[in-house]
Parts: structure tokens; C-alpha cells; sequence
């Protein structure tokens, strides 16, 4: 089902189209905390005032689940987290951790659930991962997708590159990058850090080691990667 944006917001552009995987209008279990949303391909939760039909009329009051798309672009979160096992593989959704880098895989090692309120339904749920000892949200991860596990499977059966699936501390996660990510990546900071009133006496290139990306460890070398860039390069970046 593709729906039209009628609101825009940061991530929304008013007037375009978007591919909806799911609508939640009606509640399933009579929940106080249910609020009706529509899930989009890539980009998550919304409340359905943001969207129509393509034709301008309003979402269906019904719920509705897509049957093609959902394995690459459904479920950026983790369902049912008390559910979790050790063993299972994640996908890094949020990066909570300097450590963590998004759309890596980490493999879970120990899952910590502790029953919150007296109903025995809802769960407040920690997990540890392997290479990484210090308790994290699942709010920061999804499950990987059948597609995902398969190719993992694949890769292990044809002895091709396995994701290694665990934190690598002792490696940088600046330096996991391939190099035109890397260049992407200081160029926004130096522009943020180019732009921001807080910077005060620093340089540009200090505010944006300091500041804006302290979580990547950078270092004024790092930086040379970009120092030659030309205009007609970085537009096609």
C-alpha cells in the first residue's frame, strides 16, 4: 500500500509517496497505551495524520499488514523482547554505544528480563552481546530478517566474508568504514561543526572531534582524507 505524505516533519516530505507495511488503527488486546500508527518502509512508526491515500482519502479505521517488503524494510525493532534467547542475532538500529556501529550484526549472549508491574505482560528487558559486557536497551536493536539469516548461512556454507557479530573494541569504529563513507562522514562534521554558534574559541576541526562525533575517536589526520577534496567530488558524494 503506497500512502501520500500530507504533513512533513524530519523525515517526511510533504506530497510524496511512501511504501506503508503495516497499519495499526484498531487496538488488538484494549491497551491504554495503544495509539494508532502506520509503519513505513525504512523509516519507522508515524501517526496516521501524517498520510492519506494515494488518492487523498483517509487511512481505512482497520488494520492491515503487508505480504511482500516486509523482510527488508518491517519490524525496526525488536517484538516481544522477552522472547529474546541468547544466541539470537541483532541488527544495530541506534548507535547507544561508541562501540555499536548501525546495520552491523551482534550476536546476543545473555538477555536480563525484569517484570514490571503485577500483570506478568510487560517486561523492562536488557541484553548483553558478545565482545561487550555491559548491559544495553533493545530499544537500540532489531531482530535480523529471514533474508539477513540467510545470507549468513550462505556466506558460512560457501566460506565466503561472515559478519563477525561481535563488539570490536580495539578497533575504531571510524576505521569500519569503507573510505567514501568515511569521507561523508567528516565532511558533515566539519560543516556542523563549521555552522555551530557553541564553538566558540576552537577550531573547526577540533569542535568536530570534541563535539560533534566524539563517539568515533577522532584525530586531526584523520582529516586529510578530505583536505584535497574538490567541489565537483563532494557534490557526488
Amino acid at each position: 500500500m503506497n500512502l501520500k505524505c500530507v504533513r512533513a516533519n524530519r523525515s517526511l516530505v510533504k506530497g510524496a509517496i511512501y511504501e506503508c507495511l503495516r497499519t495499526s488503527m484498531v487496538s488488538t488486546n484494549s491497551s491504554r497505551y495503544f495509539r494508532p500508527h502506520v509503519v513505513i518502509k525504512y523509516l519507522g512508526h508515524f501517526l496516521p495524520d501524517y498520510f492519506t491515500l494515494e488518492n487523498g482519502d483517509p487511512i481505512p479505521v482497520t488494520n492491515w499488514t503487508a505480504t511482500e517488503g516486509i523482510d527488508s524494510g518491517y519490524k525496526t525493532w525488536v517484538e516481544s523482547p522477552e522472547q529474546l534467547k541468547p544466541g539470537e542475532i541483532l541488527v544495530c538500529e541506534r548507535e547507544s554505544s561508541k562501540y555499536l556501529r548501525r546495520g552491523e550484526f551482534y550476536k546476543i549472549l545473555e538477555v536480563n528480563k525484569v517484570q514490571r508491574g503485577s500483570s506478568g505482560r510487560w517486561f523492562d528487558v536488557k541484553i548483553k552481546i558478545e565482545g561487550y559486557q555491559r548491559w544495553l536497551s533493545v530499544g537500540a536493536f532489531r531482530r535480523a530478517t529471514q533474508q539477513e539469516l540467510r545470507q549468513i548461512q550462505l556466506s558460512n556454507l560457501f566460506d565466503e566474508k561472515v559478519p563477525d557479530m561481535r563488539v570490536q573494541r580495539h578497533i575504531r569504529k571510524f576505521d569500519r568504514n569503507p573510505s567514501e563513507l568515511k569521507m561523508k562522514i567528516l565532511i558533515e562534521a566539519t560543516c556542523k561543526s563549521l555552522l555551530d554558534p557553541k564553538r566558540n574559541n576552537l577550531s573547526v576541526m577540533e569542535w568536530a572531534i570534541q563535539k560533534i562525533e566524539p563517539k568515533l575517536d577522532l584525530t586531526p589526520s584523520d582529516f586529510d582524507l578530505i583536505k584535497d577534496i574538490d567541489l565537483e567530488r563532494l557534490l557526488k558524494l
